[in-house]
């Protein structure tokens, strides 16, 4: 890696955890007739996939989770619980803010929706980051390229010089194409020695 001037970071899976299977689990199986884990995270996925891309609203998301599960959440409600197993990562925000900020242009790019993103968290995260571009924004989700060449266009960064990390694979690949330097994100230790060899 060289030459790098801007750092683009995901959030779920990076600055944010959210524990899906856990949710599912202790809340939404003992709110349903719906007993089978898997079948309850297979339904939700494909929903918050759509919801992610803008491809349904927030109130139609809940709307069918109500309707598939027989529960009776309203919006605050739902929100309330789910964001109850989602962990912000306050030492690796501590690590970006305290490290990373003055070295580098910050960025985020996400798959994410109205169920993680507000106005509080925009705000703190918008204490250390440039610009924040999440996918029911921008209606394209990554893996697919458009949300990656958006990013660009927006920016009007070089791809070079930008190291994009996520955690997942499969999103490093479109980034590896267009030109971005990756990085697969596993824990606050790795990222810090492969920051500190830049």
């Amino acid at each position: 890696m060289k030459n790098i001037k801007s750092i683009i970071f995901d959030m779920g899976g990076v600055i944010e955890k959210v524990h899906f299977y856990k949710f599912c689990e202790e809340i939404l199986s003992k709110k349903t007739h719906e007993k089978d884990i898997h079948k309850i995270i297979q339904f939700e996925k494909k929903l918050r996939h759509k919801l992610d891309a803008s491809e349904i609203t927030l109130d139609f998301y809940l709307e069918q989770i109500n309707q598939h599960f027989k529960t009776n959440y309203s919006k605050n409600e739902y929100i309330l619980d789910i964001r109850k197993y989602t962990d912000f990562d306050e030492k690796l925000f501590e690590f970006i803010k305290n490290n990373l900020k003055n070295k580098y242009k910050l960025y985020i790019l996400s798959n994410n929706s109205e169920l993680f993103i507000d106005n509080k968290i925009k705000k703190k995260i918008s204490e250390v980051f440039e610009k924040q571009f999440y996918s029911f924004e921008l209606k394209e989700r990554k893996p697919e390229i458009k949300i990656y060449e958006i990013f660009i266009k927006k920016t009007k960064l070089k791809s070079e010089e930008c190291l994009f990390i996520d955690d997942k694979e499969r999103n490093l690949l479109p980034a590896k194409e267009l030109g971005f330097q990756t990085y697969q994100y596993k824990n606050l230790e790795e990222l810090k020695q492969k920051l500190f060899k830049l």
